[in-house]
């Protein structure tokens, strides 16, 4: 009887462990369908550069304009003009600190399991400087808001982006964005930062 009792308290513990660990490994399997998904929308509206590129045909800037003036756009815009060793293309004024985090959090928005949408508008509030498992790093802070109809809503919400590191190249993959809706005014730049960082810190 309490071998039976036994294993029935075993098999109990193990459900919640089993269950836990399938919805780490559907997460993950979600988060990265996702990403396919949201690069997919991108890639199809640079598909003509691409091809012209590719083609070795003339391109010229205002086309590359044109395709960056969605924010959403600009980093895989950047990585692809990257590959054809094109970066002269890309305008140097969207090569700010600035810049990069307003089109970062733009195209992390878009995920499936975010917003699934990019902003209307994106714009910097402040920027702070934090040390991120020993390395300083600076973080932006920027408010956005959704098009009208859109689910979320309209209001301005908070969103981070970071850590920009010295040297690191525009739209290096050590910065990522973050933005947990927070309407603005419900919590400061600092903490909207400290909780990024601890989340950064936890995944890296």
């Amino acid at each position: 009887m309490a071998f039976i009792l036994e294993s029935m308290i075993w098999y109990l513990l193990a459900i919640p462990l089993l269950l836990l660990a399938f919805y780490v490994m559907w997460r993950r399997g979600s988060v990265r369908r996702g990403i396919a998904q949201r690069d997919e929308v991108i890639l199809d509206r640079l598909d003509p550069l691409a091809e012209k590129l590719n083609a070795k045909e003339s391109v010229l800037p205002d086309e590359v304009r044109e395709v960056g003036s969605a924010l959403e756009n600009r980093p895989l815009l950047f990585e692809m003009l990257g590959y054809f060793e094109r970066h002269d293309l890309f305008p140097r004024e969207w090569q700010s600190r600035e810049e990069q985090a307003r089109a970062m959090l733009s195209y992390w928005l878009l995920h499936p399991n975010e917003l699934q949408a990019a902003p209307v508008e994106v714009e910097t509030i402040e920027n702070m400087e934090r040390a991120v498992k020993g390395e300083s790093g600076v973080f932006e802070v920027l408010r956005y808001r959704m098009a009208e109809g859109h689910w979320a809503g309209t209001d301005w919400r908070i969103g981070v982006v970071g850590p920009f590191c010295e040297g690191e190249a525009p739209f290096s993959t050590v910065a990522m964005a973050f933005s947990g809706a927070a309407p603005e005014g419900s919590i400061s730049g600092a903490e909207a930062v400290d909780e990024f960082v601890g989340i950064v810190e936890a995944i890296t």
